[in-house]
């Protein structure tokens, strides 16, 4: 386009809901076939982070056979495992660790001190992470309990 303005203009409806996804799914399996297994840099893709984004779109089109088959070649790669504590997650010395499949680095090397990266979004929204006068998105304990499997039921 010659005029960026001309953007506004431009069809959003070219595509139905299934041709979109279906294009989203095309990019993540032409990116499987030419990442490598794995990156020397923390935050590179490699092949098992667009699998794992393959298991989303999988998901979000309710295609479960293939989201599952897909989850389970992600988690039998070896390459990722869950931390002990969700609230783990979000503490800066785990910044990059197992459980992170693809992370955008906002800075590197920079001197911040903590490993602070330049993002503070992960250090104001955990659930009782580092800063415990943050978190103002947590829920509250009304719904936490609103959630509590009852008896036996564990749903």
């Amino acid at each position: 386009m010659e005029d960026a303005s001309e953007y506004a203009y431009i069809s959003n409806n070219e595509y139905t809901s299934d041709q979109l996804w279906e294009k989203i799914l095309a990019d993540f399996k032409a990116a499987y076939d030419v990442l490598p297994d794995s990156q020397a840099d923390v935050a590179r893709p490699c092949k098992m982070t667009a699998r794992a984004y393959m298991a989303k779109v999988y998901l979000y089109q309710q295609r479960w056979q293939e989201c599952a088959a897909v989850c389970d070649e992600v988690i039998n790669s070896g390459k990722y495992r869950m931390l002990p504590h969700f609230r783990d997650v979000f503490l800066p010395k785990n910044d990059n660790c197992e459980e992170i499949i693809f992370s955008v680095q906002a800075s590197i090397n920079d001197g911040s001190p903590n490993n602070y990266n330049g993002n503070p979004s992960d250090r104001l929204l955990p659930p009782g992470g580092p800063y415990p006068s943050y978190g103002f998105l947590r829920p509250s304990q009304d719904l936490v309990n609103a959630y509590k499997p009852i008896a036996r039921d564990f749903r």
